[in-house]
């Protein structure tokens, strides 16, 4: 595969020149190759993942590749989906011909995986990417990894797509959200590039490492950084880096309003696929209707926030999630044509 750094090329490669375009994004970003200082429940993490891609027609799944755990995790969510919805077509013509009579009749979202894998990490973990385990792979420069990523995103969250034939064609912005999990100091910083393009986030507390210093320093406050960077990222951190990090968290705060905290040890809470739909009709209409407000900082309750642990109950408050219609008649991610 060669390496390609053209948001526009990967754009009509995924999309086949703009004909097949997705309902619905998810880019699943976290990959390290340190050990994860503490377990954390990825079957959970994957149903979850599966629930929130299925429920559009159209999704595509974007990750690391290569054999890092946490791309390795949602290669098998999207692997196991496929086996039990008989989308995996046996090779011999007997068990095909079953196949197809079997699974004739079902109703299921088709979700592409792609890869974006930077050149850096692959060399590392000494293994070449089999491209035939993806639908499409994209091998990026190291350097340049995660500036194509966001803007690759950030194309895709102003294309539009076509939702429904009436008298006229119905078109909305493809909803595009950023899942985070584990990561290491090169994840934080890639966070607070997205969130400075408009993308929206969602924290997968619990899964350990970065996705734990963002969600506990958005709950607690710069107070527990010393104390939780080094244990949860599971390196020695210098005082430099102590330093860098604690800017990286302060401009992420100020973008809190584009960030939700999904706990995965949480029972209780709601589902991954309400929090990533709450968090993309927040940032479509808090990015509509106030453009000064990603630079100001946001408002955060933390005693609120310590009793429910997720940082989108909190926000719902202050941000209620929009009306449709509403959003439909004053602004723009749903035109008629």
């Amino acid at each position: 595969m060669t390496e390609t750094n053209n948001v526009d090329y990967i754009w009509r490669q995924c999309s086949e020149d703009g004909k097949t375009k997705p309902w619905f994004v998810i880019s699943v970003i976290g990959d390290t190759t340190s050990i994860v200082p503490s377990t954390w429940e990825k079957s959970g993490f994957q149903s979850s993942l599966i629930d929130t891609a299925k429920g559009a027609k159209e999704c595509w799944i974007f990750h690391k590749g290569g054999k890092g755990k946490l791309s390795e995790t949602v290669r098998k969510a999207v692997k196991n989906y496929r086996v039990m919805t008989g989308q995996r077509i046996p090779d011999d013509r007997s068990n095909r011909i079953k196949h197809f009579d079997i699974w004739k009749n079902v109703n299921r979202a088709n979700i592409k995986l792609i890869a974006i894998q930077s050149t850096e990490k692959r060399q590392s973990l000494d293994s070449s990417i089999q491209s035939d385990k993806f639908d499409k792979h994209f091998e990026i420069a190291d350097d340049k990894f995660a500036d194509v990523h966001t803007n690759l995103l950030k194309k895709i969250g102003h294309e539009r797509v076509k939702i429904m034939k009436l008298q006229k064609d119905l078109t909305i912005r493809i909803p595009v959200i950023v899942i985070v999990a584990e990561g290491d100091i090169k994840t934080i910083r890639h966070v607070d590039q997205i969130l400075q393009q408009g993308i929206p986030v969602v924290i997968i507390k619990g899964s350990g490492k970065a996705a734990d210093v963002i969600s506990e320093y958005l709950l607690y406050g710069e107070d527990v950084l010393k104390s939780t960077a080094p244990l949860l990222l599971g390196t020695y951190t210098h005082q430099g880096d102590l330093m860098n990090i604690e800017l990286l968290m302060k401009s992420i705060q100020r973008q809190g309003h584009m960030i939700s905290i999904f706990d995965i040890k949480d029972p209780t809470q709601r589902s991954l696929s309400d929090t990533t739909t709450d968090a993309i009709l927040r940032a479509w209409s808090i990015g509509t209707t106030n453009n000064s407000l990603p630079n100001t900082p946001s408002p955060i309750n933390i005693d609120a926030m310590k009793q429910t642990g997720n940082r989108s109950r909190i926000q719902n408050e202050k941000y209620p999630i929009p009306n449709l219609k509403e959003i439909a008649s004053n602004c723009p991610p749903f035109v008629y044509k």
